[in-house]
């Protein structure tokens, strides 16, 4: 059995027609209705990108941090498959990134201190401000990428008895936050979620143009994704058997060739489209099972579609033969394979 990959961006709804036959992508392919796996068309919804953010209150730790020598450390990682700059083994088990500070002991200028030294020390991962310029009190870090995120944090006291000089201070850990965990004492995380179907992410995941004979050409206007729009991803397994030619074609082999052809429509031009489908007889299954702002984006595999791996309800904690936006969630993909 061969399979392929075919997607295209529809920017134009004139490129795509649909009845009761065939589904015709102008400059790609005409597709039978005989010939798409159960007449089934699988529709993801576009997610825009929401990072993630951390929220402390910085006069709330206990024990105090403000008026101390203290060590913030920050480990971060990434969210998804595709790594992109981030695609170095230290991002993969985790990156260091350490704040050394030492307080002040007034609330709001340790916020003040706080965040000029996090945005000198990780400016290229986060932006850290306050919502209250007057008498700042806490302390708010929003990751730079959608794709990032703090798995753990933690933050060290220097402590030194009165007999001590500063090369024998103690190094005590006093706070730890983790991220599974939303809230733990004066540290809050909100938990954001990559985008699915934006311009990023097509151009990102996409190889333009997708036609074959045009596979090194320059794309054409109408099939670039467009800066600022949603696209939402239409995706149907097209099966055709064939014969081989010579071989064991006497006693009757044939061939399996399996496309999965991905199509990505503004968000804008779905309803539309939706209606055609419907019209023509074809089945629409949404992929999407969890809300928005949740973290989670079901989205078809790339690779290994059978009709099998299709069929079937999708379970929202159990994804055996789904592969989700989340690194974790294509783990337990995997192993469920095994």
């Amino acid at each position: 059995m061969f399979n392929f990959q075919k997607e295209v961006v529809i920017n134009d709804a004139n490129l795509l027609s649909i009845d009761t036959n065939h589904i015709k992508i102008d400059r790609e392919g005409d597709y039978k209705k005989d010939c798409v796996v159960d007449t089934t068309v699988y529709h993801t919804m576009g997610v825009k990108p929401f990072v993630d953010r951390m929220f402390m209150r910085v006069g709330e730790f206990d024990p105090a941090i403000v008026g101390k020598h203290v060590q913030f450390v920050f480990e971060l990682s990434t969210k998804t498959d595709y790594q992109g700059e981030f695609a170095t083994a230290t991002w993969k088990f985790k990156k260091p990134v350490i704040v050394d500070i030492e307080l002040p002991e007034d609330v709001s200028e340790a916020v003040v201190a706080l965040i000029n030294a996090c945005n000198t020390v990780g400016s290229k991962y986060w932006r850290a401000y306050t919502t209250v310029p007057t008498n700042p009190t806490a302390l708010f870090i929003e990751m730079s990428d959608a794709n990032l995120k703090i798995v753990n944090f933690k933050i060290y006291s220097f402590d030194c008895a009165e007999s001590c000089v500063d090369p024998h201070e103690e190094v005590n850990l006093i706070y730890e936050w983790r991220h599974n965990i939303v809230t733990v004492g004066a540290v809050s995380y909100i938990k954001g979620h990559p985008g699915f179907g934006t311009y990023e992410y097509i151009l990102h995941n996409l190889r333009l143009p997708s036609s074959e004979n045009l596979r090194f050409a320059s794309p054409m206007a109408v099939e670039m994704p467009i800066a600022g729009q949603l696209y939402d991803q239409i995706s149907f397994t097209y099966r055709v058997d064939r014969r081989l030619m010579g071989g064991m074609s006497v006693a009757g082999q044939i061939n399996k060739s399996v496309v999965t052809v991905t199509m990505y429509v503004p968000r804008d031009s779905y309803d539309a489209l939706k209606t055609k489908l419907t019209d023509g007889g074809y089945t629409i299954v949404d992929m999407q099972n969890r809300p928005q702002d949740e973290s989670h984006v079901t989205v078809l595999p790339d690779a290994e579609v059978t009709k099998a791996d299709l069929k079937g309800e999708v379970v929202s904690n159990e994804l055996p033969e789904t592969i989700t936006a989340e690194v974790e969630g294509y783990e337990k993909a995997k192993k469920s394979k095994k």
